[in-house]
Parts: C-alpha cells; sequence; structure tokens
C-alpha cells in the first residue's frame, strides 16, 4: 500500500510504502523534511505515539478517563493505522492509493502545477471510477505533451540568450586588451 501524506495547505510532504500494515519504506520530499521529518526520525527509532485510554469505575459510582501514550513500531502491523491517526491529529492529510492512482500521481509530479492544484488533481482522480480512469491518462499525456514543447522552446531560448550574452562579453573583454 502506498501512501500519500500533505500538509494542511496540501503540500506534498512525501509518502510510505506498507505491507501488511507495517513499513516497507518511507520517502520524504523537501517541504516533507522540513515540516515532518523529526517526526519521522521518531517514528522510525520510537514508533508512531498513539493517544489510548481506559475508564477506571471509581467505588463511588464515578468514571475517571485516564489516557496514556503507545508507540507502535515501524514494523507493527497497526503502524499504518497510527500514522493515519497521527497525521489527522497534526491537521494533516494521508490518502492510500492504489498502483493505477500511483501512476498518475508520478506524473502529475513532473508537470509544473502549483501544490494545490496537484492534490485537488489527485482527489479527483481517487474519485473517478475505473472505468473512466482512461480519460484521466489521455489528458496527462497531453499535459506532458504540451509541457515538453514549451520546456524545449524555454530551454532553446536560454540557451540562445547564454550564446548571446558570452559573444558580448567576449567582445567587451577583447576590446579592453587591445587597449591595455
Amino acid at each position: 500500500m502506498v501512501t500519500l501524506i500533505f500538509d494542511q495547505k496540501a503540500t506534498y510532504l512525501g509518502e510510505l510504502v506498507t505491507k501488511s500494515g507495517a513499513l516497507r519504506h518511507l520517502v520524504l520530499t523537501q517541504a516533507g523534511e522540513h515540516v515532518i521529518g523529526g517526526y519521522v526520525s521518531h517514528w522510525q527509532t520510537r514508533g508512531v505515539p498513539v493517544f489510548k485510554g481506559i475508564t477506571k469505575h471509581g467505588d463511588d459510582g464515578a468514571n475517571e478517563f485516564v489516557s496514556y501514550r503507545e508507540y507502535i513500531s515501524a514494523r507493527d502491523a497497526a503502524f499504518l493505522k497510527a500514522v493515519h491517526e497521527w497525521v489527522v491529529t497534526h491537521g494533516s492529510q494521508a490518502y492510500d492509493i492504489g498502483e493505477s492512482i500511483l501512476s498518475m500521481w508520478e506524473r502529475l509530479l513532473r508537470l509544473p502545477l502549483e501544490p494545490g492544484e496537484r492534490f485537488r488533481f489527485l482527489l479527483a482522480m481517487m474519485r473517478t471510477p475505473a472505468e473512466q480512469m482512461s480519460a484521466w491518462n489521455e489528458l496527462l499525456e497531453a499535459g506532458e505533451k504540451a509541457y515538453q514543447v514549451e520546456h524545449t522552446k524555454t530551454q532553446d531560448a536560454i540557451t540562445k540568450l547564454k550564446a548571446t550574452a558570452s559573444k558580448h562579453l567576449l567582445n567587451a573583454f577583447e576590446k579592453e586588451q587591445t587597449k591595455v
């Protein structure tokens, strides 16, 4: 299972891969390192903190709720559930996605989109019936082609700019050398 993690502003923080609920591997983006990197380090060493509670019944009939923190190891089958609880508690979002969505998510990451746009596309894809997913593939393909054309034009313009600037600098340098 692949789980994508986002902050409250829909910025992509990273992904974790689990098998039967236990952690296989975890990758954070630069934003993820900044926002949750310290927490993730603790997850890997101590486990994910989960709050639990019990109700204690007193002899006088009064009930008292006692809460405590338990740590769920990354190797534990309950790890993924604990991460989901932690994410909600910390005001972030996590989504479990299937392989078909994962390949499209990876394509979205390569397009020049704002984090919120990319996030909304992901949510829309997740809610699309399986028989209509081919439409998303067609749209992504068209977007990738358009981006590649624009990217190539931009690279050509930058190369031309560098060549022109180099010529002007070389000419200016040669003029300086002849004066000396």
